[in-house]
């Protein structure tokens, strides 16, 4: 009777111990640390593939996925306008007054392509008036349009997007939200979020992700905005709501800029609705 007695007591203390230890060691804060790295990949050429081809690009891409859903398919409305053998504009901000978007070369719209985890990404949806003495800045331009990296946190549901600061020219600040990667995986609403969002940009139009609850209804279909005979297989519409300029008086005061983009499957009451996804990107 005495050993069993000795043998509870002895387990009473362990389990004591083993209470103290645990209540003593470092907690890991709820969500903090499981963000998992993003892949960025990089960009590749796509001009004269069939559509076919695309579509198997994009759903090797999708294998890799941290958001895309297990059963993916790829979309019909986005992709259904594409066709085979046209080219693709070049990852290339400049362009030659009079004369057509280069298309040699990566892809400008690769960049959804090839990493959908970067549901929404920000884009510069115009082009810079090009001669040769200018190509050195119209690379630095194009090279600080990618973001740096990404971490996603399924428990949060959120996705963090880092980029440098984003480059402005006094006459072309337009930058816009690209919502390609939220049409195909199905988060179509958007609206930013003005309590969280340090960098207070100012949106364009009049009704925008701003002020409303905003829907991303962007394509890829074969279009003559590159100015290229036969045309190309291009972005498309430049989806009102969307636009943004980042006042220069921001951009130039230090501490945090980040802005909180919530996104929804379906549209929300309002925007102050808990979001399906928030993307939060973060300027240095």
């Amino acid at each position: 009777m005495k050993m069993k007695t000795k043998i509870i007591d002895i387990l009473l203390i362990l389990c004591i111990v083993v209470g103290i230890i645990g209540f003593l060691s470092p907690k890991k804060a709820l969500g903090a640390n499981d963000r998992s790295p993003i892949a960025i990949n990089l960009l590749e050429n796509l001009s004269y593939k069939t559509k076919a081809e695309i579509l198997e690009i994009r759903k090797k891409a999708i294998i890799h996925s941290l958001i895309a859903d297990k059963d993916y398919e790829p979309s019909e409305y986005l992709f259904g306008g594409i066709q085979d053998g046209k080219p693709w504009i070049k990852n290339y901000v400049c362009r030659e007054n009079g004369k057509g978007a280069f298309v040699d070369g990566e892809s400008k719209y690769g960049r959804f392509i090839f990493n959908p985890d970067l549901i929404v990404y920000i884009d510069y949806p115009f082009y810079l008036p090009y001669d040769e003495s200018k190509h050195d800045y119209c690379l630095f331009f194009t090279q600080n349009m990618a973001p740096l990296k990404g971490l996603y946190s399924k428990q949060n549901m959120e996705l963090t997007v880092k980029y440098r600061q984003l480059p402005l020219i006094s006459s072309y600040s337009n930058f816009i939200f690209n919502g390609l990667n939220a049409v195909d995986l199905n988060y179509s609403y958007a609206y930013l979020d003005p309590q969280k969002s340090t960098l207070k940009i100012k949106c364009i139009d009049e009704k925008n992700v701003c002020n409303s609850v905003s829907q991303f209804k962007d394509v890829i279909h074969s279009g003559n905005s590159c100015q290229v005979e036969g045309g190309c297989n291009n972005w498309s519409p430049m989806t009102a709501g969307f636009r943004f300029i980042i006042p220069e008086e921001e951009r130039l005061r230090n501490g945090q800029k980040e802005l909180y983009l919530k996104l929804w499957r379906q549209k929300p009451l309002s925007g102050e609705q808990k979001a399906d996804l928030t993307v939060k990107f973060e300027f240095e």
